[in-house]
């Protein structure tokens, strides 16, 4: 069974995403925050360490993101999350900077949780959606100050053809799916996509959407044609 792990693309400019994987056997509690653009892979990588079991590991993770930790707590409802997120041995937090965006209160929200898991001696690994140096911990009352930042970079090339490739093999597995080319790929690589999304995006169309006959092999020039339609 094909899990979210397994469309991340190690490389150098997300070498952060290794300690985030490997989060739960961390003999001390990984304290990190993931800072690059939108389409960089770190909702990817806190999705996957948050939601797949670790067999080798008794410890428990959990993906969540920031808004709906904030709607819980605002309007009094699922308690359970919020037992959650201050007590699981990691916790996978998406979307820190959206409660940046919302001023003093979003930041408190933030603070107050991340105190009451440094408190408990507990992991967590944050998103943020921006560049390091538009991060003021200052804004969090101190409840950053003992995490580390680490700059994520969006693939470059050969890393949006590599992801594509798994992109392929994830949605030509669907039946009545197209077959994607070499030279396709590399089209979508080099030429169009410059996030993981967007060639997340264009690979499930091209496969899935486009209406091509089930098997035809998708050339550059049928993607180049499709896409600009």
């Amino acid at each position: 069974m094909r899990q979210l792990s397994d469309d991340i693309v190690m490389t150098e400019g997300n070498a952060a995403f290794q300690e985030v994987m490997g989060a739960l056997a961390a003999e001390a509690p990984v304290r990190l925050v993931l800072c690059g653009p939108a389409g960089s892979g770190k909702t990817t990588v806190l999705q996957a360490r948050g939601r797949e079991r670790d067999l080798l590991s008794e410890r428990k993770a959990l993906y969540a993101h920031a808004q709906e930790i904030k709607a819980a707590i605002d309007l009094e409802i699922n308690e359970s999350l919020l037992e959650q997120v201050a007590e699981v041995d990691l916790l996978c937090l998406d979307g820190l900077d959206t409660l940046v965006a919302e001023g003093p209160r979003g930041c408190q929200v933030a603070q107050l949780l991340i105190d009451e898991r440094n408190r408990r001696g507990l992991a967590t690994v944050v998103a943020f959606d921006g560049a390091a140096a538009d991060l003021d911990r200052a804004a969090f009352g101190g409840a950053l100050d003992d995490f580390a930042v680490a700059e994520v970079a969006p693939l470059d090339a050969a890393g949006l053809a590599e992801f594509g490739r798994r992109m392929a093999e994830r949605f030509g597995a669907e039946e009545g799916a197209a077959v994607l080319s070499d030279e396709a790929l590399a089209y979508l690589a080099e030429d169009f996509a410059t996030t993981a999304d967007e060639m997340r995006n264009a690979v499930r169309f091209l496969l899935t959407a486009r209406g091509f006959e089930a098997g035809h092999v998708v050339t550059a020039d049928d993607a180049r044609e499709a896409l600009a339609s």
